[in-house]
């Protein structure tokens, strides 16, 4: 097999990985919805969504006691969360259990892919910088090159697949360029 072309390689099967743990946590979440919905877990989103509601009261009332920046940083904090009630109801924000139920699923099912990710990445041994070093490489040079994975890599290539393809296609895309810098900023000292 060409040397070039094992490092394109198993970038293109880091990226295969991540587009594969998308699609399983697509299917993951789909089930749990339906399980939420036959099991009829409404009242638990109801009372977690109250829990959360008095949480920001006090968070609220803390922070108008402070500055407008700390009042500021708990808006942001509680839009997640909060949905305008209608004109009858006077206009009022309220907690929405819906809204909560869809941010802690979102989260859960990130932090899910995201070690499945790294269990991928330290299975398959897939350190990305590492990786993208090599193939970015002249052919001389990589001929002499050797793989060898660092724990940084592998944690950083599964952070990336379980973040999602386009985001691991986006890093590589950051180490391509940042290799090519350095190897200009490199050339042009030597040439100095």
């Amino acid at each position: 097999m060409d040397v070039i072309s094992i490092p394109v390689l198993l970038l293109a099967f880091a990226m295969i990985l991540a587009i594969i743990i998308e699609r399983l946590l697509e299917i993951a979440k789909s089930i749990y919805d339906y399980i939420d919905m036959r099991i009829n877990l409404s009242q638990r989103w109801t009372h977690r969504a109250e829990r959360i509601r008095d949480r920001l009261e006090v968070r609220f009332d803390n922070a108008k006691r402070g500055d407008r920046q700390q009042f500021d940083l708990v808006m942001i904090i509680a839009s997640r969360y909060l949905v305008a009630s209608n004109a009858e109801q006077g206009g009022l924000m309220a907690v929405s259990a819906d809204k909560v139920r869809a941010v802690i699923t979102k989260v859960r099912f990130k932090f899910a892919a995201v070690l499945l990710g790294i269990g991928c990445a330290w299975l398959f041994n897939i350190d990305i910088i590492t990786l993208v070093e090599i193939s970015m490489l002249p052919p001389e040079e990589k001929i002499h090159a050797v793989y060898v994975s660092h724990w940084f890599g592998i944690i950083t290539a599964g952070i990336a697949m379980g973040v999602g393809a386009a985001p691991m296609h986006k890093l590589i895309t950051v180490l391509e360029k940042t290799r090519n810098t350095r190897r200009e900023l490199l050339q042009k000292i030597q040439g100095n």
